[in-house]
């Protein structure tokens, strides 16, 4: 489209994150295309008494009517719009909005166009940041609680006949019933449970304790309002349980047979699998340590640098996690949709207000990501899998994550600057902060 980029365009910006494009197109570059639409549209039009391609231009516009104002738009406006984004310099976030459209032949063609952008905004405050870093001081007890969870991973099942207690693992038989035929005309499911576990809904952990092989109970079950099953969510079952069988867990003891058992090596004492145990939560311990370190150095800086989120991006997320959240089979009625929508807003606003302020530090810190780093990231993780880094990286290409590993890789060393830049104190978890 010629002359196309000789267009007037004005850019106003409201918000951080918005902006108003006013932009005219002159008048010749409309009436061209225009023309070009009226001629395409005479070499396809067949009236009584012309000729196909002979059809009088001013006929041909009478019968294009208003067809023929919204076809030049159909091509002008498109090519206005990406020219005006290319001439102010914008990396716009969404669909724009067109208003105040005023097209005449003859005239120049007048429209605004609002988009949304990523704020460039300025991180300030972040060298000398003052935080404190708890470190979780790892006890005898924490070790013996993991080993009586392995010695419980391990343990053996065996048939008991006296009556349940809390630890063993029952089978039961069991009829959801609401308002329809008794149990009895029914087939039964069957399922384990543990009994006393958090896994266990209470009622049952409650019902259940003391009953004997071939008890049955009619025990309340209620649903949680967030249940996946909508029908459920939020309402009470009465559920009819046969107590089929009782096993109790025999746990094997601490000895160096379990210790080589769970550490793969025959030579393994118990003192050998303590040390490994409390090595792995003294590492996990540090690992929450500094997770929790860097969301709340993140969540300061927000603070103190406050900034507004384009609200298209927000509401286009909300859109695709309400469309994941139903289908054709369970639809969501409005005020459920409405519910979501909000219960969500705050954790989506969050994401995003992290990623541009991790954009703003990397941006202003200069940190890249190379494609050597890409390289030295694939590899490793090559090495981890047992598998060659080019298997890898066509993987991540085949599913869109070469970039994902890229900003993750990014994002890291920004955070990783940050911590560095910041005055982080360490203390032993209770005690007082310095």
């Amino acid at each position: 489209m010629e002359n196309i980029s000789d267009m007037k365009v004005k850019v106003k910006e409201e918000p951080a994150w918005k902006r108003v494009l006013e932009i005219e197109v002159d008048a010749s570059v409309v009436d061209q295309e225009l023309d070009q639409v009226v001629k395409e549209f005479r070499r396809r039009l067949v009236l009584p008494g012309f000729r196909k391609g002979h059809v009088p231009e001013d006929l041909a516009k009478r019968h294009l009517g208003d067809d023929l104002e919204g076809e030049v738009l159909r091509r002008v406006l498109p090519n206005a719009f990406e020219e005006a984004i290319r001439k102010a310099e914008l990396k716009p976030i969404g669909d724009p909005q067109v208003k105040n459209l005023r097209f005449a032949p003859g005239e120049p063609l007048k429209f605004t166009a609002t988009v949304e952008v990523m704020p460039e905004v300025e991180i300030k405050e972040y060298d000398g940041l003052k935080l404190t870093r708890e470190q979780a001081e790892i006890t005898d007890e924490d070790v013996n609680r993991v080993l009586d969870q392995l010695r419980e991973q391990h343990a053996d099942l065996e048939e008991v006949s006296r009556p349940a207690q809390g630890g063993d693992v029952l089978t039961i038989g069991y009829w959801e019933v609401e308002n329809g035929p008794s149990p009895e005309k029914e087939s039964p499911s069957e399922m384990n449970l543990t009994l006393g576990s958090e896994h266990t809904p209470e009622s049952f952990n409650k019902e259940l304790m003391g009953s004997v092989v071939g008890d049955m109970k009619k025990i309340p079950l209620t649903y949680p309002p967030d249940y996946q099953d909508q029908e459920l969510a939020g309402t009470t079952r009465e559920i009819h349980v046969t107590l089929r069988k009782i096993q109790e867990k025999i746990w094997p003891p601490l000895e160096p047979a379990l210790a080589q058992k769970i550490l793969g090596n025959e030579e393994s004492t118990v003192e050998d699998l303590k040390s490994r145990v409390r090595l792995n939560l003294e590492v996990e311990a540090r690992m929450r340590s500094i997770q929790t370190l860097e969301n709340n150095m993140v969540q300061r800086l927000l603070e103190l640098n406050p900034f507004e989120v384009p609200q298209g991006l927000v509401e286009n997320t909300l859109d695709r996690i309400l469309a994941d959240a139903k289908n054709e089979e369970n639809p969501l009625p409005p005020d459920e949709e409405s519910r979501l929508r909000e219960a969500y807003r705050s954790s989506v606003e969050h994401r995003y207000r992290t990623d541009i302020l991790v954009e703003a530090v990397g941006r202003q810190e200069e940190i890249q990501v190379s494609e050597e780093d890409l390289a030295k990231e694939i590899e490793a993780f090559a090495e981890q899998e047992g598998k060659k880094p080019s298997q890898i990286k066509a993987n991540l290409k085949r599913e869109g994550n070469l970039d994902r590993l890229r900003q993750d890789l990014f994002r890291r060393r920004v955070i990783d600057r940050l911590v560095e830049k910041a005055d982080v104190t360490v203390t032993k978890a209770g005690e007082e902060k310095a």
